[in-house]
């Protein structure tokens, strides 16, 4: 017999249930995943804005990265708080315990409303609702946490300023690789070609022959030039 002289297998039930949330974890880790490969290509064109000097579609990047971030802390504390639930139901021994358990998912989803699959993942946690209701476990206690989900926002000023160390982070990273460049430029001495294309140029210009600049002067600016 079951819970209340019902004929439903506890066990069962807690094994469906626990089912559910590992299949929301995955669904949190495969969105999680997606959202990492989004920033990393936003990254990219990122650095190429920097490069080229385009502050404002650099700033746009960065207001990007900077909101994928804050998606991505959501559903790494949601998947965090759905393995403390699914690890509660391996444990549960009463009805009072499945209540507890189900009742600490409430506030995971006002941690992941801002995700772009979010859908897929309230989808789910509804159908362990239902599910739960073949124990007297109402469905509305999720489903009402999952409609009112609305995570607090950060203040302009602080978006911005988080925004702004994004984009100053990486015209950094930029401005030290182009440092490094030119210094492994100049280890290995002046061009060649730029060298003779500055002395034949120099003969077509009499002018420049009185400078009194001597190749070695010369070597020394190709070399500043690079």
């Amino acid at each position: 017999m079951g819970i209340w002289g019902s004929k439903v297998d506890i066990k069962d039930e807690v094994n469906k249930n626990k089912r559910a949330v590992s299949k929301a974890i995955r669904e949190v880790d495969r969105e999680i995943q997606k959202l990492e490969q989004e920033e990393a290509k936003l990254m990219r064109e990122l650095r190429i804005a920097v490069e080229k000097g385009y502050t404002e579609s650099a700033k746009i990047f960065s207001r990007d990265i900077l909101k994928l971030r804050k998606q991505m802390e959501r559903l790494s504390l949601a998947r965090s708080q759905l393995m403390g639930a699914e690890l509660r139901l391996t444990s549960v021994k009463s009805q009072l315990q499945v209540n507890s358990a189900i009742s600490d998912l409430n506030s995971i989803m006002g941690r992941v409303n801002d995700s772009t699959e979010i859908s897929r993942i309230q989808g789910i946690l509804k159908n362990f609702a239902r599910e739960s209701d073949k124990m007297d476990v109402k469905g509305e206690i999720i489903n009402d946490s999952i409609d009112v989900a609305m995570g607090n926002e950060s203040q302009p000023e602080e978006e911005e300023a988080l925004v702004n160390k994004i984009y100053m982070e990486v015209c950094e990273s930029v401005r030290q690789g182009k440092e490094k460049e030119l210094a492994k430029a100049n280890a290995k001495g002046p061009n060649i070609n730029n060298l003779l294309s500055y002395s034949s140029s120099n003969k077509d210009n009499p002018g420049d022959e009185g400078s009194g600049i001597s190749i070695e002067e010369r070597i020394k600016k190709l070399g500043e030039d690079r």
